[in-house]
């Protein structure tokens, strides 16, 4: 199963446009149904809207896809993604989502300035709300800058972050939801400060790691040592193609007696 959804992850384009064709051929068909039998003129709406259905089936199932393979951190198949997304060709509304896409996963992997550089790309005001919107492009510039330590940039990109308005509930949440982690950071990165009582989900291995890895960095501003090294070592094992392992074993390493 797993290597099924992988196949359909990598070959989704191909994919879609086999199922957008064949929904092309069959409204073809559709407009020529007055020479048909009657019989036939009722069947064929239902058969366009099954191949419609298809195809908005295919969307949930792919984004479902890619989902699981970053929330379970599959690096060999992200890579391999990541590869397919540059080699093609994107244009307009599509282009800006994956070049967003592109500069959360060089995030991931520690590649900050890429990342940055992506951002830049990106029209991001035709972001449309919903799934990517102009807060998710604010939330990730400010963590790679959190992480290239571009202090003089990152108070621009809050104020940014903070005058967005939309007046949909789920960008309200996502708001939210994005500034509990903003002052997370702040406390941690910028003012090294410790947060009391930090607790954060852990509900797939990418949060797991994360959610570890930070409280790892709150251990170090309090001064204790010996959780941060408990905490590091819950993640070492994991691939150092990410950025918060590599940091966590190059600690460990450090601090080997």
């Amino acid at each position: 199963m797993q290597n099924m959804k992988t196949k359909i992850l990598l070959n989704r384009w191909r994919l879609e446009r086999s199922i957008k064709m064949i929904v092309f051929v069959q409204i073809i068909i559709n407009l020529c149904s007055f020479n048909y039998p009657k019989w036939l003129t009722l069947v064929l709406p239902i058969m366009t809207l099954l191949e419609l259905s298809s195809l908005a089936l295919f969307y949930f199932m792919v984004t479902r896809i890619e989902t699981e393979i970053l929330q379970s951190l599959n690096i060999e198949v992200l890579e391999k993604y990541i590869s397919k997304i540059e080699s093609r060709n994107f244009r307009g509304k599509t282009k800006n989502i994956y070049l967003f896409k592109l500069s959360s996963y060089y995030y991931m992997f520690g590649q900050f300035e890429k990342s940055i550089e992506l951002l830049k790309k990106v029209e991001f005001e035709k972001l449309p709300s919903g799934s990517y919107s102009a807060l998710d492009y604010y939330f990730q510039a400010y963590l790679s800058r959190v992480k290239m330590q571009s202090w003089d940039k990152i108070e621009n990109i809050k104020n940014h972050f903070l005058s967005h308005q939309s007046n949909k509930m789920s960008e309200y949440k996502k708001k939210q939801f994005y500034l509990s982690y903003i002052e997370i950071f702040d406390a941690l990165f910028i003012q090294n400060k410790e947060i009391s009582n930090l607790t954060l989900s852990e509900n797939s291995l990418y949060k797991y790691i994360r959610s570890h890895y930070l409280y790892a960095i709150n251990s170090l501003n309090r001064g204790d040592e010996q959780t941060a090294r408990i905490e590091f070592q819950l993640i070492a094992n994991y691939s150092d193609k990410l950025y918060m392992i590599k940091e966590a074993k190059e600690w460990l390493e450090n601090k080997q007696v």
